[in-house]
């Protein structure tokens, strides 16, 4: 049996002519056939997790509609340190796809009231690269590459094993230099997914990687951030074993527009009539069907939207609370209060904490084993003064801030 399901109206508010079963008994019959075999769940579970309605998701969208920090000023910085005062400051985490240039200076003018979204589109832009949305990760990927990335996260989270969708409490952390097969294999342990059959990927290693922590995400965004940088995807059915598989060549054997179903319930109600015939209109070839059912001696009424990824993720965004304002601050760097992870080189991160500071770095006269010396370290609501003692015991060096310059002197005998 089939639907040929043709929505009359964008309106949410008026019923849609789609499904002409001539009594109320068929029409409550057709519903439950329709459930059971087009839905994403069957009868008697209750409907999946939309991929981007996550905990995890649902923070970031908020976050990326606040004012970016460094909104009405210039900005010219090695691009690492963006990156390392990004989750630390505005709370977004960004991953950096491996074929992305890193050794860059970013140098741009951001206007006032920049959103962080809008900013990180616009440094993507500097990058000759585009942005793709994978749960609680922004990721800044090769031009014509985030489509595909994002159709494969939403795949995996979908897929049949549950263990993709549950967030791992402690994530993956590797150190500088981990190579790639060690990498993904560490990841397989903390998910507990099964071992993928061969793949060259997993049988060399064409790659090393900088130190790095993916945490509070599911294994379905993990495999993704790992895998898309080598034009891999993650691919796990019911009735065989996992397999690694190049992600352009599945995403281009996709009917075209790649599309992907999601039924939808309570979330078409709440985002309002005016924002749904918004987005009808930005996404006229998404394929609606309304359909109703009963459920407990009532009729509920639900939407099974066919469309590409970025317009499901469109789609619900605006059920993302607001973000939360900011209160313009003139405070001295020595009142202010530091949460965050440093991980890295020392020199590296007194760049980095130079910059969140406003302050000129001195540190001219340091040894390079001083300088290149690793550091791990986790703080959470801290003065200046005690961060400053922190990374001086982790770094073995004399950690000074005034007005104007962060000093850097090995600690005497």
């Amino acid at each position: 049996m089939t639907f040929n399901a043709t929505p009359t109206t964008n309106s949410i508010g008026t019923h849609l002519d789609h499904i002409k079963l001539p009594t109320t008994r068929w029409a409550c019959i057709a519903a439950l056939l329709y459930t059971c075999l087009f839905s994403n769940f069957t009868l008697g579970q209750s409907p999946p997790t939309h991929p981007y309605r996550t905990p995890q998701a649902i923070a970031l969208t908020s976050q990326l509609r606040s004012i970016a920090s460094d909104a009405g000023s210039t900005i010219e910085l090695p691009l690492l340190d963006w990156l390392s005062t990004s989750n630390t400051r505005d709370l977004v985490p960004i991953w950096l796809d491996r074929r992305i240039p890193s050794d860059v200076t970013l140098k741009l003018t951001i206007p006032e009231n920049t959103s962080i979204e809008s900013l990180i589109h616009s440094i993507a832009d500097e990058l000759h690269a585009e942005v793709a949305i994978v749960d609680r990760y922004v990721a800044i990927v090769p031009n014509e590459t985030a489509p595909a990335m994002e159709w494969a996260y939403w795949s995996n989270f979908l897929a049949p094993n549950p263990t993709l969708r549950t967030p791992l409490k402690d994530g993956i952390a590797w150190n500088d230099g981990t190579d790639t097969q060690t990498i993904w294999n560490s990841f397989l342990k903390s998910s507990r997914l099964p071992t993928p059959s061969s793949s060259p990927l997993l049988e060399t290693t064409p790659d090393i990687w900088k130190a790095f922590q993916l945490q509070q995400t599911n294994p379905a965004a993990i495999a993704t951030l790992l895998l898309s940088g080598f034009d891999q995807h993650l691919l796990i059915t019911t009735s065989q074993p996992p397999t690694i598989s190049p992600l352009r060549e599945a995403f281009r054997n996709q009917p075209n527009p790649p599309n992907v179903n999601f039924l939808y319930s309570s979330e078409i109600p709440k985002i309002g009539k005016t924002a749904w015939q918004a987005w009808r209109e930005r996404w006229p070839n998404a394929s609606v069907q309304r359909i109703a059912e009963p459920k407990s001696g009532n009729t509920t009424e639900t939407w099974d939207i066919l469309a590409p990824v970025a317009a499901h993720r469109e789609l619900v965004s605006s059920l993302a609370p607001p973000p939360q304002k900011r209160t313009p601050t003139t405070k001295s760097p020595t009142s202010r209060r530091f949460s965050g992870r440093y991980r890295g080189e020392t020199l590296r991160i007194l760049e980095n904490l130079s910059q969140q500071l406003g302050l000129e770095l001195d540190a001219n006269n340091l040894p390079e084993q001083l300088a290149r010396r690793e550091i791990d370290l986790s703080f959470q609501n801290l003065s200046l003064e005690e961060l400053l003692e922190k990374l001086s015991q982790a770094s073995e060096l004399q950690l000074n801030a005034t007005s104007k310059t962060l000093s850097a002197t090995p600690k005497l005998p």
